[in-house]
């Protein structure tokens, strides 16, 4: 049910200033495109996005790096390489960020980023995440360079929408 999608407060509005600082926004999301297309539109991310790549209409799914390639190039950059995945999936979003070249950021809650941070890299299965946030806004503030970078992030979990792939426009 699409329709029912909404964004957490202040999630588009952290998005648009990463826009206006000059970034470019794709999604990578894996599922059925009608549904995936209508959540995102119901979330009002089709007005921020470049470019976005879902799984079932381009035969590639996340974890697959040529997924976050595809998505970078829509954004009309070379690779993915230089760019920011984040994302809530850590087997999906993270590893398959990993996997593209990207830096990552986990989005998670509050709970589970603070037990992340007290048993450090053992936590993770698959490659760790570079940062830990626990809403897209402050996923925003650490690519904006607003919250220093080793930062565990532990306030209340905000914001959440469907993984993004944050392309950095000319480095």
């Amino acid at each position: 049910m699409p329709e029912l999608i909404t964004s957490f407060p202040g999630s588009l509005a952290a998005l648009a200033r990463l826009r206006r600082a000059g970034w470019r926004l794709g999604i990578v999301t894996n599922g059925m495109t009608d549904n995936q297309l209508g959540k995102i539109r119901a979330a009002g991310l089709d007005r921020l996005a470049d470019a976005w790549c879902v799984s079932a209409e381009e035969g590639i799914r996340k974890p697959d790096p040529e997924i976050f390639h595809l998505a970078a190039r829509r954004c009309g950059l070379p690779e993915a390489a230089g760019g920011w995945m984040v994302g809530d999936s850590l087997p999906l979003d993270i590893t398959g960020g990993h996997q593209a070249g990207m830096r990552t950021i986990w989005i998670t809650s509050a709970s589970l980023a603070r037990l992340a941070g007290q048993e450090g890299p053992g936590f993770f299965t698959g490659p760790p995440p570079d940062m830990i946030a626990t809403s897209i806004p402050q996923a925003t503030r650490i690519i904006l360079g607003g919250l220093p970078r080793k930062t565990l992030l532990r306030t209340a979990r905000t914001a959440r929408s469907a993984p993004l792939t944050r392309c950095q426009q000319n480095p």
